[in-house]
């Protein structure tokens, strides 16, 4: 972030008008995007938070995928069985953008 603050990332304000010309397209077609980072190092998660906020998306960014029992209890791998959890009838248990006419 302190690299944000004093300009010295100078891909920063074309990489995010590009995320936010990509969000409106996606709105257009009722995608959204979901972005599940697991890094230590940069992700690009702040470009691309404009796309994912605007299409309802979710963003999960975690420092490794099993976790650390001290710290993030494994928030990577429940956070992704919790969003392809499926109901009694064995369907996802998602929203989609789908019309029934």
């Amino acid at each position: 972030m302190q690299d944000l603050e004093k300009g010295a990332s100078p891909h920063y304000a074309s990489s995010c008008k590009y995320y936010e010309g990509l969000a409106m397209q996606m709105v257009n077609n009722s995608f959204a995007l979901d972005v599940f980072a697991c890094s230590l190092d940069q992700t690009g998660l702040a470009e691309m938070r404009p796309a994912i906020v605007h299409t309802g998306g979710l963003i999960l960014l975690s420092e490794t995928f099993a976790g650390d029992v001290t710290r993030s209890h494994n928030v990577f791998q429940k956070s992704l069985q919790r969003m392809f959890k499926r109901d009694e009838n064995d369907h996802m248990d998602m929203a989609f953008g789908a019309q029934i006419e």
